[in-house]
């Protein structure tokens, strides 16, 4: 026998994780007949970027993200180096 509430939790995760399968066979089936209508085939249609995405522009979030995070560390190996003395 389970509690009411971990019943209602357990119900409530079963329906996100339902969802969740939902959608993903919904993107595909939308991919599949754009790539249809674009007359490729689904390969083709996953290995090329769809237009108006500039790759660089995401390339240099990821290496500003990245230095961020570089020069968190940094900070933190400072810091735990001045506590250290």
């Amino acid at each position: 026998i389970v509690a009411k509430r971990a019943r209602q939790n357990m119900e409530r995760a079963q329906a996100r994780k339902l969802a969740k399968e939902q959608s993903k066979m919904v993107t595909s089936e939308q991919h599949t007949v754009a790539a249809e209508r674009r007359g490729m085939t689904i390969q083709q249609f996953r290995g090329k970027k769809p237009e108006g995405v500039k790759k660089s522009s995401s390339d240099a979030t990821k290496k500003r993200r990245s230095r961020k995070e570089r020069e968190r560390l940094k900070k933190k190996v400072e810091q735990a180096g001045a506590m250290e003395i």
